[in-house]
């Protein structure tokens, strides 16, 4: 990001190639005003932005608290509120040629290897790095990031979620003046090393001494307190673009120039506020009456498009539908009361159907958009092997379901399926407050209605969406996961019994095994057979049924310059907010 940034790229084969967002029309897209996106993905929309001005941007989503460490937190629409005050949340971006671009307010230069064995990796750190607020980023903020995603009661005594990295991690150290130097666990290796998260930017430890937490790092019953403390605190501090001005939990962030960044280009706008909403419905209203300069729907309806087509040239905006970077999925409780039977869940799995699920909502949005078959790659990458189809679920088969279930004794009185123990089965399916969300629960009802299964469906508030997951407050539930070009971290978060989105409670020592496996290997093309393997397993498992890539949106005033799609990217058309401005300056 900026002058001094750094690119690599995974090999091609390796990574998940985009479908279409912005791409070659491959999955269908519908565009004004953003058609150089087709052909130049990475500088369409460009400008030379003025100084100055304010923009307010819209999404579809709230979120409940302050802290992407934490489950309850972390959903997706805290990480875009947060996005403007830390410059990768992480060590940087991909762009739209999977390409990973480092964040140079942070890092001086890539990541070096500088051991195999054990895997050691060095960072050299911008020496002007620093949180905003005068302090400067030192070795104690990196150290918190592996503490907080460690899974290690002795480091941190409550902290809800481990990821791959914090996990695998021996010693986090600086050898030397600005050298952050990473050392894993004997045995450990991955082929995605240069990649990884190992700081997010979110966490200043200087201002736990100011909160009485300062012992954070030899008490773990204090480090988990700092949970609560980053929960509920508004970041005042900032390793971004922007740093905040003034805040409210699910509703607004409005950020101002942060003078202290340390990164490259930018920024220009004067303000910039993130502000959520409800539905897509509303965004567009709000843009209409010019409360808001642009957005970037989470979730998107047909109904939802055909008004975006029909209002957009009154309403001086341009817009661009494409593929985007999540997919949707339909997952179940593992311990619930009848889901925690795998006959059962394979039997439901077999009943509903992937192509009516995904025509009814991606395909009446975009064209040849087909059902995902596999949970860790895309359906054009060279490593794309389609487990869901090959078990035969989510073919709509009534007749196969119904033989499985009469084999594990279920028995079919009337309309109503009851267990071997003979007591009716009633599921409940959560969905976000989405049109999207509640077309995938309608149908799983209506489709599962033949198995004589009765279907609650119950729509999660968006404030309450992080808590429904953390506390597995579902039977079945859909919701979506974003996509980046890598792949061999991903199904240690969603299946390992201890992974941070593992939000079913899948926990099988045969999963765990197999996921742990993928990145012990340097060689991408046997890290990918591992992850196909993981895949299997958890398809046979029938735990995650995926149906298809969901569509992204971005709308924008026509004078606003350098906004475009990123399907690369979790943070999608925010990647670069830092290079967003006016073209000239609107009139009040």
């Amino acid at each position: 990001m900026g002058t001094r940034s750094k690119t690599l790229a995974l090999v091609t084969a390796a990574s998940l190639t985009a479908l279409a967002a912005c791409g070659d029309g491959a999955g269908g897209t519908r565009n004004l005003g953003f058609e150089e996106c087709e052909d130049a993905p990475m500088t369409c929309n460009s400008g030379d932005p003025v100084e100055g001005g304010s923009v307010a941007w819209g999404m579809d989503a709230t979120w409940g608290g302050w802290n992407l460490y934490s489950a309850d937190d972390g959903v997706a629409a805290l990480y875009w509120a947060l996005r403007p005050m830390a410059a990768g949340i992480g060590l940087g971006n991909w762009n739209q040629n999977e390409e990973f671009v480092y964040d140079d307010a942070i890092l001086a230069g890539e990541p070096r290897l500088a051991s195999e064995d054990p895997l050691t990796v060095e960072y050299p750190l911008n020496p002007e790095a620093n949180w905003g607020d005068g302090q400067p980023i030192t070795l104690d903020d990196w150290i918190y990031h592996w503490y907080a995603t460690s899974a290690d009661a002795e480091r941190c005594d409550g902290c809800p979620i481990g990821d791959t990295w914090g996990t695998n991690v021996a010693a986090v150290e600086e050898p030397e003046d600005d050298l952050i130097q990473v050392t894993y666990e004997d045995g450990y290796t991955t082929p995605e090393w240069p990649y990884e998260n190992a700081f997010f930017g979110t966490a200043p430890t200087h201002v736990l001494d100011d909160a009485g937490l300062g012992d954070w790092k030899t008490d773990p019953e204090t480090m988990a307190e700092t949970f609560d403390y980053f929960s509920t605190t508004v970041p005042e501090w900032s390793t971004g673009p922007f740093t905040i001005a003034s805040a409210e939990v699910s509703d607004y962030v409005t950020y101002e120039r942060n003078p202290d960044w340390a990164g490259g280009e930018g920024p220009y706008l004067d303000e910039l506020t993130i502000r959520a909403y409800d539905e897509f419905d509303t965004l567009l209203t709000e843009l209409k009456q010019g409360t808001l300069q642009g957005a970037t729907p989470m979730n998107v309806s047909p109904e939802g498009i055909r008004n975006l087509e029909s209002d957009a040239p009154g309403m001086g905006v341009k817009y661009h539908v494409s593929s985007g970077s999540a997919w949707g999925h339909i997952d179940f409780n593992m311990q619930g009361q009848y889901t925690s039977d795998q006959a059962f869940r394979q039997a439901v799995f077999y009943a509903l159907d992937r192509e009516e699920l995904n025509g009814r909502v991606s395909g009446l949005v975009l064209d040849d958009v087909p059902p995902k078959g596999n949970h860790a790659f895309r359906n054009d990458s060279d490593y794309y092997v389609d487990h869901i189809g090959a078990a035969g679920q989510g073919e709509g088969d009534v007749d196969r379901a119904k033989r499985t279930l009469e084999d594990a004794g279920y028995t079919l009185e009337g309309d109503v399926l009851h267990t071997p123990d003979g007591e009716p089965v009633t599921l409940t399916f959560r969905f976000s407050n989405t049109s999207e969300s509640s077309t995938y629960a309608e149908i799983a009802q209506s489709q599962l209605k033949d198995l004589g299964i009765e279907v609650e469906t119950a729509v999660i508030p968006n404030n309450e969406f992080g808590d429904v997951l953390a506390e597995r407050q579902f039977d079945m539930i859909h919701y979506g996961f974003g996509t980046t070009p890598l792949f061999t971290e991903t199904p240690y978060d969603l299946w390992h019994s201890t992974g941070g989105s593992n939000y079913g409670g899948l926990d099988d020592p045969d999963v765990d095994a197999a996921v742990e496996k993928i990145r012990r290997t340097t060689d991408l093309d046997q890290a990918a057979e591992y992850a196909n393997d993981a895949v299997r397993l958890v398809v046979d498992q029938a735990y995650q049924l995926p149906v298809g890539e969901r569509a992204g949106v971005v709308i924008a005033d026509e004078g606003l310059v350098n906004v475009r799609e990123n399907w690369a990217d979790t943070y999608r058309v925010l990647y670069n907010v830092h290079e967003w401005g006016w073209s000239e300056l609107p009139e009040n």
